[in-house]
């Protein structure tokens, strides 16, 4: 079976919708304005695109924004003052609304935000540039620096006006590991939280207490609590045994599931402790054993769990660093 990312499956025949209806709904209805989403692998990343396919066009849209792909190069603090940090966040975190913006309000943003685009896409040459330069001097230089919410906070305030809307909401995948988990990174995008009626992050750092939360003070001395959310519909073995079958038919629809009864799927929940990923990847090497033999045996099963979680935690080991949330 192929990997379908996120953002892909939730418009593909394989996704279930409707747990992630139903979590979609029972988030909706928490009276908190920050949610950490804590369990990897629980299909949070779905939920998340889910949520901004959702409530696109609605009077309360959510901007999913993804960091992951930026990564400073990790000696780059030893050289560079913190205002070029703010700067390279503000510009980035710009970026992510104005794509947002471009994905679903087209003709919106050709009007009245594509010189915002034009001028961020000149900004992130500049810092490639910049970067690029300090392989030879440790000096630099940029036009201009620009400050936490300059510019993303009058595209949001515009944005509103132009679209009648009061509040949007905003989330971030895997927001402890942004720039290798990096501390100031972190505190930096957590200033732009306010600009947000709700905000909900991914947080796979596996430090934090199960029972978690954060409360800090706003710059309007308003108590603030992050409130932690796990999704639990990856226990469910109905569930999981639909995540399966939609998978294996979206595959290969001659592949007999008569192997997938109830000992199975829970052996399968029990060893993963319901992570659907490691459960598809376990499913995936199950299948290439019934292609090659054209059976499946209960040591096959076995065999294949044990080697799966095996690599899965040499991989966890290998990384240069563990996630981390410094929140």
């Amino acid at each position: 079976m192929k990997y379908i990312r996120p953002y892909k499956i939730i418009h593909c025949e394989e996704f279930l919708r409707e747990p992630a209806q139903d979590t979609f709904k029972e988030i909706e209805t928490l009276e908190v304005s920050k949610i950490i989403l804590r369990g990897k692998g629980t299909g949070r990343s779905t939920l998340l695109n889910y949520m901004q396919e959702k409530k696109a066009n609605t009077e309360q849209p959510f901007m999913l924004l993804n960091f992951n792909r930026d990564n400073l190069p990790l000696d780059t603090k030893n050289f560079l003052a913190k205002e070029f940090f703010e700067h390279y966040w503000e510009i980035h975190f710009t970026r992510e609304i104005l794509w947002y913006i471009k994905k679903y309000h087209e003709l919106t943003y050709q009007s009245k935000f594509s010189q915002y685009g034009d001028a961020i896409q000149n900004c992130c040459q500049e810092i490639v540039d910049l970067l690029n330069s300090l392989v030879f001097t440790d000096s630099y230089c940029l036009p201009k620096l620009y400050t936490s919410k300059e510019i993303s906070g009058e595209i949001l305030d515009k944005f509103k006006k132009l679209m009648h809307i009061e509040s949007i909401e905003l989330g971030s995948n895997r927001f402890d590991s942004i720039n290798n988990s990096d501390e100031l990174a972190q505190k930096i995008l957590y200033s732009y939280f306010d600009l947000f009626d709700k905000t909900i992050i991914e947080v796979d750092d596996e430090s934090l207490p199960e029972y978690w939360y954060k409360t800090y003070f706003n710059e309007n001395s308003e108590l603030i609590t992050f409130t932690p959310y796990s999704i639990e519909y990856n226990k469910n073995l109905e569930i999981v045994y639909a995540i399966i079958k939609k998978r294996i038919m979206g595959y290969n629809a001659t592949i007999p599931l008569d192997w997938l009864n109830y000992d199975t799927l829970n052996l399968l929940v029990t060893c993963t402790n319901g992570n659907i990923k490691i459960i598809l990847d376990i499913v995936n090497e199950i299948i290439l054993i019934w292609e090659i033999n054209d059976r499946i045996r209960r040591e096959d099963i076995k065999d294949t769990i044990h080697e799966v979680l095996l690599n899965n935690r040499s991989r966890k080991l290998m990384r240069s660093k563990q996630p981390k949330l410094y929140l």
